[in-house]
């Protein structure tokens, strides 16, 4: 899932000539945080409607920003995931 995440992110900012997407790619680390910060919030507004699709495109808004962030700053998806992996074992462990 971490990789085909980042290909779609890639490949979503690649398809636009210059749309937002791709001016993303120019976009300082600053900027990114502040942008997933905003796209995070409305997540968050709309988590509280009742309107799934609403919810279903900010989340894919908040996935972009966040994976863009993390390739801005040279981490890879790969990394959160395993740090998920860490904590459901050692959850798993203490059960």
């Amino acid at each position: 899932m971490p990789l085909r995440l980042e290909q779609l992110y890639t490949e979503l900012a690649a398809a636009e000539q210059n749309g937002k997407y791709r001016r993303v790619l120019k976009t300082s680390d600053k900027k990114l945080a502040k942008k997933f910060g905003e796209e995070a919030i409305e997540l968050v507004i709309e988590a509280a409607r009742d309107k799934p699709r609403k919810l279903v495109k900010e989340t894919a808004d908040t996935l972009f920003y966040l994976t863009a962030l993390l390739q801005a700053k040279k981490v890879p998806l790969e990394d959160v995931f395993e740090e998920l992996e860490k904590r459901i074992e050692s959850h798993a462990d203490k059960t």
